[in-house]
């Protein structure tokens, strides 16, 4: 009897821990929703129930739950961050002064001529003048009043600024705090860039890709190198993109006006592939040796994709591929990446016209292949 009460009460014990602690989890989601919620209300953002997303000071906000690591060591953390539309091209990364970052850190300290902001932060960049000219008095002052002296986690790089906390927090104060630092400082370094010389390696395409940009109403930037608007109809975009320290591809894409429809698909064919059809996979082919050889195509409607996609298109898209650089395209538009940065600076210009050739070709007889047999 004794052994069956004993029993009785270390059940009785078992079941009312677990309680609590369904109790507490339930608890403290309902804070983290109250919290989450009002501070998105707060800085006009929108709570989905699981993340705060929307705009602070024109930068897109994000606000969610990130879990790292594995098994027992896996851990939740809060993180806010904000992005730029598009990342520069400078290769930034600022972090505090401390022993555990200057052992990774891994590169030059460069600094800026601010005693108190050298003091506090490590920053590394390709170019130092770049980034000397990046971190403006203001945005120095900003970043040193929030993060040089406390325990926040912070990355601040060419993508723009987050910080974090550990859990899963409730502390609206906190949030609020954090929404407001990541927008204004993500604002200000897209502000200051644009005063930003172009990377040195790209600095020779400067002027002939303003000289297009203004004749055809686009825009663009220096930091990163691009350009962009509307030609003939299609939206056109063309820029550098870094992959490396002071290594760079230009890229070339155009989104048609009228989607083509049909499941399209098509890639530069790689290794990989070509061992995935040799064993069986999938590659619709349209006879021609040459294009079939060079990519991998996926479609839908294959009758429809040998009207639109004749001899002559499929002519203009492999020397596109062949002389320019890989090409991709799908229902939605197109894009060619010229791996290097080539020496000629109208060579993207021109790419851009010969692209249009390509789309507006596309675009025509889709129209009519979509009403009926091509004749």
């Amino acid at each position: 009897m004794a052994g069956l009460l004993v029993g009785l009460i270390i059940g009785g014990a078992i079941i009312g821990g677990l309680g609590l602690l369904i109790w507490a989890v339930i608890n403290h989601q309902k804070k983290v929703d109250a919290a989450w919620r009002s501070v998105a209300q707060q800085h006009g953002l929108s709570y989905s129930g699981h993340e705060i997303s929307g705009a602070k000071y024109g930068q897109p906000v994000r606000v969610c739950k990130v879990s790292r690591g594995s098994g027992d060591s896996k851990q939740t953390y809060t993180v806010v961050s904000a992005k730029l539309i598009t990342p520069m091209d400078i290769g930034l990364n600022l972090r505090r002064h401390g022993l555990l970052n200057e052992l990774f850190h891994g590169a030059v300290d460069i600094e800026v001529g601010d005693p108190g902001f050298d003091a506090a932060f490590l920053v590394s960049g390709d170019e130092p003048h770049r980034v000397r000219a990046l971190l403006t008095p203001e945005l120095r002052q900003l970043l040193a009043h929030h993060l040089a002296t406390s325990n926040v986690t912070f990355n601040c790089t060419d993508h723009g600024l987050s910080v974090e906390c550990s859990g899963t927090t409730h502390n609206a104060l906190w949030l609020s705090w954090a929404i407001e630092l990541v927008g204004s400082a993500t604002a200000k370094l897209d502000t200051a860039r644009r005063a930003v010389a172009p990377a040195s390696a790209l600095a020779h395409h400067r002027q002939a890709w303003h000289a297009f940009a203004s004749a055809n109403g686009m825009h663009g930037l220096d930091t990163p190198l691009c350009m962009w608007g509307t030609l003939a109809g299609a939206s056109v975009q063309a820029y550098a993109v870094r992959t490396d320290r002071i290594q760079y591809q230009l890229e070339v894409s155009l989104r048609f006006s009228q989607p083509l429809r049909m499941g399209l698909n098509v890639q530069p064919k790689g290794l990989m592939d070509k061992m995935s059809i040799f064993f069986g996979g999938q590659d619709h082919r349209f006879g021609d040796q040459h294009f079939d050889d060079s990519f991998r195509v996926r479609v839908s409607d294959t009758s429809r994709a040998a009207l639109v996609l004749n001899s002559g298109i499929r002519g203009q898209l492999l020397r596109l591929h062949r002389e320019v650089g890989p090409l991709s395209l799908d229902d939605d538009g197109m894009a060619v990446r010229l791996p290097t940065v080539p020496h000629e600076p109208a060579i993207v210009p021109k790419t851009v016209q010969k692209l249009l050739g390509v789309a507006e070709a596309l675009t025509a007889r889709n129209q009519v292949d979509a009403i009926g047999p091509y004749r």
